[in-house]
């Protein structure tokens, strides 16, 4: 995990994360502090008059090259992510003929997916993640559609931005009421909260039961295997109960000497 935090939607100095919006409190050095141990690898902010983004570093992918938040090739861009892209290897092969991807990560792929296709990109990422995006003209707050990665946030007092978190612990509770942010949503100063993920509805009734194990196992099994990419040593928390059970057998498959 990592952590992710920051104020979209204001405007004010380019100076540092203390004195970048002064005005509505948004100091980045407080709620970073608060989220280290989400992120023990390193941590980065960006300031701009639109947008402060702030992050802590787990290092999954490209851990020595991987530091947030990531920028596009003239810097006019920038990304902050906690969780991780399942099939940005993918998005990477359709991109890099277009872009120059410095790193490794699956934040980059991000990055240069909505530099090319803005918001109707985020459909097209398989993962967990809570990320911000911020640029001249734009600012983006985004939750997976599951919400498998926490993500709070908190409505400046003068109603034009909101600060928003990977826990609640980072917020100044005197400055408001804080609410999660919902599942499957993005955010942008101009539209608010938007939904852009609808879950599809497949049904086949003439599917038979054994036709219907299969899928299932294989639903599963390329579940299992794309959470299987890191650069970092994996492991598997086994109970002994079903689900851990199952999820270690197969992933046991693709992953020899699997520690449990």
């Amino acid at each position: 995990m990592g952590g992710i935090c920051g104020f979209i939607g204001f405007r004010g100095s380019r100076s540092s994360p203390s004195t970048a919006d002064a005005g509505a409190g948004a100091d980045l050095s407080a709620p970073m502090q608060k989220l280290r141990h989400r992120g023990p690898d390193g941590h980065g902010y960006s300031v701009n008059d639109r947008f402060c983004l702030g992050h802590t570093r787990l290092a999954i992918h490209d851990a020595p090259n991987g530091r947030q938040p990531i920028y596009n090739e003239d810097g006019t861009l920038c990304v902050t992510l906690d969780g991780e892209i399942y099939n940005y290897r993918e998005l990477k092969r359709r991109l890099q003929n277009r872009h120059q991807f410095r790193t490794a990560t699956d934040t980059e792929a991000v990055l240069h997916l909505y530099e090319e296709e803005g918001l109707a990109g985020l459909e097209k990422l398989d993962g967990m993640f809570a990320l911000a995006i911020g640029g001249p003209d734009t600012a983006v707050l985004v939750r997976d559609p599951m919400g498998v990665k926490p993500l709070y946030y908190q409505k400046s007092k003068n109603g034009n931005g909101l600060r928003y978190a990977s826990e609640i612990k980072a917020f100044d509770h005197k400055n408001g009421t804080i609410a999660e942010f919902p599942p499957g949503t993005v955010y942008t100063p101009q539209q608010g909260f938007q939904p852009y993920y609808q879950l599809p509805q497949e049904y086949d009734p003439d599917l038979s039961w054994e036709e219907a194990l299969v899928q299932i196992r294989q639903t599963l099994t390329e579940a299992i295997k794309k959470r299987l990419t890191n650069d970092v040593p994996l492991g598997c928390f086994l109970s002994g109960g079903l689900d851990s059970s199952l999820i270690s057998a197969i992933a046991a498959q693709f992953v020899p000497d699997l520690p449990t």
